[in-house]
């Protein structure tokens, strides 16, 4: 009798074991099978992510700052571009995702400034002031991946009191501004402006008399259809770069 009983108590025992270490199976599996779909949820949001030469790895925060967006939703998304930058700290990224902003923004801290796509992500100044402004001593700037029109002075404008800075342009297509195109003041700078598209400017595509002892780099930028000049670069103090570049009748 005895016997029995502890047998009895022995496959009692036994399969408690057997129904945990089940239990604990499908919790492995479980977590297995979620971790693997946040792996594959994050790799198609990094390859979405690849074709921006500027924007980090999506995340609340990266090692230069945190990323702001403009035009989404959720957390740290704002619908305008220039409510975002009011927002960013130094050293912070924008991003901005596709569609029409009617907007006269002001630079005056250390960001990065992305558009989605080139074609379809627009900064129409409206025809008041300068599209973008470049405000701020000792900075660094990058903006990319613009279509930038209709300011009534410059689509780009960098203050002649910008000195000491890093500004980078970059993929950006700037077309129907008064004046001109990128109008880049700022003495001992470092500008670098790249594969950028210029028409349909009143005065020059890129204009750059005062920026006195910088370091000026235009490469593969197309000027068209502006009325006076499509690069004036014309200071002695300069050192100057331009590579293939084209201006366009």
């Amino acid at each position: 009798m005895k016997r029995a009983t502890s047998l009895f108590i022995l496959a009692i025992l036994i399969g408690n074991i057997f129904v945990g270490m089940i239990g604990n199976e499908n919790e492995w599996k479980a977590e297995a099978e979620e971790e693997k779909g946040n792996e594959v949820e994050e790799g198609k949001i990094n390859e979405g992510l690849a074709s921006f030469t500027s924007l980090p790895p999506l995340s609340s925060s990266s090692p230069s700052g945190k990323i702001l967006y403009v035009g989404g939703t959720g957390p740290n998304n704002y619908s305008k571009i220039q409510d975002a930058i009011d927002a960013a700290n130094d050293g912070d990224t924008i991003f901005v995702y596709s569609g029409t902003y009617y907007e006269n923004i002001v630079i005056d801290k250390s960001i990065t400034l992305v558009g989605e796509n080139k074609e379809t992500t627009s900064i129409d100044g409206g025809n008041k002031r300068d599209v973008i402004s470049i405000t701020k001593n000792e900075t660094t700037i990058k903006i990319e991946n613009f279509r930038i029109t209709r300011g009534y002075y410059s689509g780009i404008y960098v203050s002649w009191d910008t000195c000491n800075s890093n500004i980078t342009i970059t993929n950006c297509n700037i077309q129907n501004c008064s004046y001109d195109g990128i109008d880049v003041g700022g003495d001992y700078s470092n500008i670098t402006i790249t594969n950028c598209n210029i028409q349909n400017c009143s005065y020059d595509g890129i204009y750059a008399w005062h920026s006195d002892y910088s370091n000026i780099t235009i490469t593969n930028c197309n000027i068209q259809n502006c009325s006076y000049d499509g690069i004036d670069v014309s200071s002695p103090d300069y050192n100057n770069i331009l590579f293939h570049c084209k201006r366009l009748i």
